[in-house]
Formats: C-alpha cells, structure tokens, sequence
C-alpha cells in the first residue's frame, strides 16, 4: 500500500463553498505498521474578509484573535499542504464530504486549482456506517473506551488515524470490498475495470464521461448549474479533454 495522508480542517463554518480554513492538521503514516512518516499542521489566517461566529467557536475554540496571534497567511503554506499529499492516499472522517472539498475551494479563491490527485480516498465514517454508523467521539470510545478531545484538527487526525487501525485490524475483510477509488467525493464518477473514466450513477452509470460530453452537451451543462462536487467537475473535464488530445 501507498503511505497515507490523513487530514482535519478547522474552518469557520460549514458552507464549503464560502467558508474559510483556520487550521489544518496533517499525518503521513506507513498502513502497513501505522508508523507516522511526517506531520504537519497550521493555524491559518484566511485571505480577505472573514469572521468566526460564536457557533463555530462554541464547536472548535478557535476565536479570531487566537487565529490572527498563532496563525500564518494560508496562502504561505497552501504549495506545502498540496506537496505533503504526493504520491499518498488520503483518509478522512467525513473528509469526502467536507474537507477535502472546503480544501479545493479555499485553494481556487487564492488562484491554485488543485484537483484531488488519483488515489484511494479513504473515509472512516464511510466504513464506520458500513460496519455500525456513529460520529467520530463515539466510534473512538467504542474502539477505545475512553473519549479524547473532538474539534482539535490535530486531535482529530490521531483519533482518525486510531480508528482506521482498528477497523483494518478487525473488520479488513469488509473495508476491502468497499470502492475507494472514485474520482468524486460524491461517488458520482469513477474509473472502470479499463481504466476509463465513467459516470458512476445516475441515467448515464457506467457510460463513459467522454461519450456522455460529446452526445448530451444538456446534462453536462445540468451537471455544472448544480450542487456538484468541484472534484467532479474537473474530473469530467479532464477525461473530456483527455480523451480528446489522444483520439
């Protein structure tokens, strides 16, 4: 297996799109002993305008003032976040969802467009909900039977990593039947037995992106007026283009 990046953000709210990253936390760690290879982690002082509402505090403690004494520019270390995830898998808690999305977004409002590298995208709630289904403080505390400090990205990253150790370890035969190898967090394209780049669900499953662009230019302008994934977007359009430089 590939060394693995586990990652946490912190952000000031939920909206992926519009919020911001405070604070960043990152484990590199070889799956085959869970040894750590290298950490790394920010307070992250965001471009622009921006703010922390008191409910966002109440969950991570992270104020402004504390962000704007201990924080560096996120621009000055966004090249070192991107590097640090080379040639690596990613696991996450919830991270296809949120923060891997929340990372793509603040990175394209400071101009770097970054597109998720192909790898394995690990998600332990993903896995969790296919074995049990419960938040990250109360699958540790199964694991484990005590609790730990929720809403640290750092704390995070380590209980993460914990929990995937446990659940290779115990339930490996149900983790290696699962697909981690989509090319969206939200599972709506992935690339098939051939190495061809296909729609995953909806009315074109398992048809080609390429053919589906070229055919029925309507459903990809669909695709783009809605809610999807920045990640799946610019997967589309690189199998598009792709295609289209080696036909």
């Amino acid at each position: 297996m590939k060394p693995i990046v586990c990652f946490d953000t912190e952000t000031t709210g939920v909206d992926t799109t519009n919020d911001k990253i405070i604070q960043i936390a990152m484990v590199k760690f070889n799956p085959d002993n869970y040894q750590t290879i290298g950490t790394l982690q920010h307070y992250t002082i965001p471009d622009g305008e921006w703010s922390i509402p008191p409910s966002a505090t109440e969950v991570h403690h992270l104020t402004k003032e504390f962000i704007l004494q201990n924080g560096v520019p996120f621009n000055s270390v966004a090249q070192e976040i991107i590097a640090f995830f080379e040639g690596c898998d990613i696991l996450t808690y919830n991270g296809n969802n949120f923060d891997l999305i929340i990372l793509q977004n603040n990175l394209k409002s400071i101009g770097i467009d970054w597109t998720i590298p192909e790898c394995k995208l690990y998600d332990s709630l993903v896995i969790e909900k296919k074995i049990n289904g419960m938040r990250l403080v109360d699958v540790y505390q199964r694991y484990f039977g005590e609790e730990f400090e929720a809403h640290d990205a750092f704390a995070d990253v380590n209980a993460t990593i914990k929990v995937f150790e446990q659940q290779m370890t115990k339930h490996k035969d149900v983790v290696e039947t699962m697909d981690f190898s989509m090319l969206s967090p939200d599972g709506f394209i992935k690339r098939n037995a051939d190495g061809i780049v296909v729609f995953a669900k909806g009315k074109y499953k398992d048809k080609p992106v390429h053919e589906v662009c070229e055919n029925d230019k309507p459903y990809i302008n669909w695709i783009w007026e809605k809610d999807f994934s920045p990640i799946t977007k610019e997967n589309i359009k690189k199998a598009y283009y792709s295609h289209k430089n080696h036909s």
